[in-house]
């Protein structure tokens, strides 16, 4: 017994650093990936009123935010599926306990709104901005694939309607 407790000593301390690293290796992940919303709101501000005039506009005349392309994720895609349209890896969540908690619950359908979805803009393997939109103030689903920074866009309304849809000229 005295032999067992001593063995459970000696590895308590291993175990512990050994989470320890996986904790801080896990942070690190959380702290890679996180996307912060400020530029993003600014963005979505400036897209409005520009767009919406139905001007060209080409997108990196609009941000603050360094990018080279720009993934339109429609409506009824989980998590996994946006993140491959994007080709990045990215959360939103605010803090770590945030992040970790969603992680473990089951994503079914992070965007479950058929009025709203999501301009993913991203440079190398790293999400940029994530900047979500009501498609009754400006709807990019008509733009399949992926933009380019140097592509221009123009917001277009159809005749008897207060929508705006956002095309490639």
């Amino acid at each position: 017994m005295d032999r067992r407790r001593k063995r459970l000593r000696q590895a308590a301390p291993i175990a512990a650093a050994v989470l320890v690293l996986a904790l801080l290796a896990d942070m690190n992940g959380y702290y890679g990936h996180r996307v912060p919303g400020g530029a993003a709101e600014a963005f979505r501000t400036r897209l409005l009123e520009t767009v919406g005039q139905g001007e060209q506009v080409r997108l990196s005349e609009l941000t603050e935010f360094d990018w080279d392309r720009m993934a339109v994720i429609p409506p009824y895609m989980n998590w996994e599926q946006m993140e491959a349209a994007a080709g990045a890896e990215w959360t939103n969540a605010r803090t770590y306990p945030g992040y970790v908690l969603l992680r473990m619950l089951p994503d079914t359908c992070t965007m479950c709104d058929e009025g709203m979805h999501r301009l993913v803009f991203a440079k190398g393997s790293r999400v940029t901005a994530d900047v979500p939109l009501s498609r009754m103030d400006l709807d990019f689903t008509g733009l399949s694939g992926i933009a380019r920074t140097e592509e221009p866009i123009v917001g277009t309304r159809h005749a008897g309607s207060p929508l705006v849809v956002a095309i490639r000229p």
